[in-house]
């Protein structure tokens, strides 16, 4: 159980920048998202907000990686081809 948690947090480590960077956009989205349908309460906000919040950033990091001109722009990173 350890190991498998270790390797978990060890996989959302590699993403950390990303998440940094992105994650209050995704996650006043969701909220601004779940409010708009009438959802207030605390929990109901709480949970999908930090879900997104952390796997939306992965997501876009992994597309955005893919392309030298948004991995410098949305993520600050140099080009693929450049040492």
């Amino acid at each position: 159980m350890t190991k498998m948690l270790s390797g978990f947090m060890a996989f959302i480590g590699n993403y950390s920048y990303a998440i940094y960077l992105l994650h209050v956009f995704i996650t006043a989205a969701s909220r601004i998202t779940a409010k708009s349908t009438g959802i207030n309460d605390i929990w109901l906000l709480f949970v999908p907000g930090t879900t997104l919040g952390t796997a939306g950033p992965i997501l876009i990091e992994v597309v955005a990686s893919r392309y030298d001109i948004t991995r410098t722009l949305l993520l600050g990173k140099r080009s693929a081809n450049q040492k």
